[in-house]
């Protein structure tokens, strides 16, 4: 969902189109931006359909918001999120991502950090809301 005149997304070679905001998303986007002072303008929901469902290890390169953020609310069952450093030591932390957890990554984290949903067999359904900033379309 976004703002209107945004473009749109591609992922892993697939555009996905923008469908206007549902009343109550576009609610959230908007505490979101008053809270931590930030411009995104589209949600990308994610679905997981079981524990055999994540997502890789992965830095987002496409944010353009204040601060570089992503904001993700995580709806359903509980997963593992991980942080692994890019550089050095290679860290890793890892922590539950329960349902109503709200997950801010600014850009300090989007620099020194890679970020995954973890593989957990007998794990439930999952989404994730994450929200963005999109860039608009060059009207003419």
């Amino acid at each position: 969902m976004g703002d209107e005149g945004i473009r749109e997304h591609k992922f892993t070679g697939v555009t996905i189109p923008y469908n206007p905001w549902c009343p109550e998303i576009e609610t959230i986007k908007d505490q979101i931006n008053q809270e931590w002072n930030l411009d995104v303008n589209y949600c990308l929901v994610n679905h997981y359909r079981d524990g055999n469902d994540g997502i890789g290890m992965h830095v987002d390169n496409d944010l353009n918001s204040k601060r570089r953020a992503a904001c993700t609310l995580s709806l359903g069952s509980t997963r593992t999120f991980i942080l692994e450093r890019l550089r050095g030591d290679k860290q890793k932390i890892t922590f539950p991502v329960k349902h109503g957890d709200l997950l801010l990554i600014l850009d300090e984290t989007q620099k020194h950090w890679k970020h995954g949903i973890e593989r957990e067999t007998g794990k439930g359904e999952r989404y994730s809301l994450t929200f963005r900033k999109a860039l608009m379309e060059e009207l003419y």
